[in-house]
């Protein structure tokens, strides 16, 4: 239990956080929950959990252990869901060489902007100066032999997976849960 004076300063940072103000900033963290998926809670797929449930409960027939079994299956389909995700960012490293940014170098690629480019040239063009670019450069290409591919793979895709980490502790949490409510049952 919290006590009133970090009840109080919890207030008071709670306060001054009131997230994104402007159009653009509130445009894109609305976004936020498209870019994994894995805050979605998935109860559509009731048919899997079921079957999940089915496997794990054998021949249980208490109400209260099917609910709990019910939990952990959905526990259990969660973590897979997470762990697919993750073994997809690699994959993605290894065919494409970076997950932020799509490149597919080609003749095109000097013209080609992006939006926020397309709005430096204009601002620049009408104050008649040259516009100053960052191009976004290719990324390196990965090692060839197998074993040091796969662990730069890894190192680029650190920064989503450890995005990814703190979704991945909830649904274990969720499963430990459900597992000790189980067996607390048996």
């Amino acid at each position: 239990m919290a006590s009133e004076r970090q009840l109080q300063a919890n207030r008071r940072n709670s306060a001054r956080s009131t997230g994104p103000r402007s159009r653009a900033g509130k445009g894109r963290s609305s976004k936020n929950s498209l870019r994994h998926g894995l805050s979605i809670d998935l109860r559509i797929r009731v048919e899997e959990i079921e079957l999940l449930a089915r496997e794990f409960a054998d021949d249980h027939s208490d109400e209260r252990i099917l609910k709990d079994i019910q939990k952990l299956a959905q526990a259990t389909s969660d973590l897979e869901r997470v762990t697919r995700y993750k073994l997809s960012l690699v994959e993605r490293v290894l065919l494409v060489g970076r997950l932020n940014r799509s490149y597919w170098p080609n003749q095109f690629d000097p013209i080609i902007f992006t939006a926020r480019e397309v709005r430096q040239i204009d601002r620049a063009l009408n104050g008649s100066r040259m516009p100053r670019l960052r191009r976004i450069k290719p990324p390196l290409p990965l090692p060839p032999n197998e074993p040091a591919r796969l662990s730069e793979a890894f190192r680029r895709a650190i920064p989503e997976l450890l995005a990814v980490e703190r979704y991945e502790r909830a649904f274990l949490a969720r499963f430990i849960v459900a597992l000790r409510s189980m067996f607390r049952r048996t």
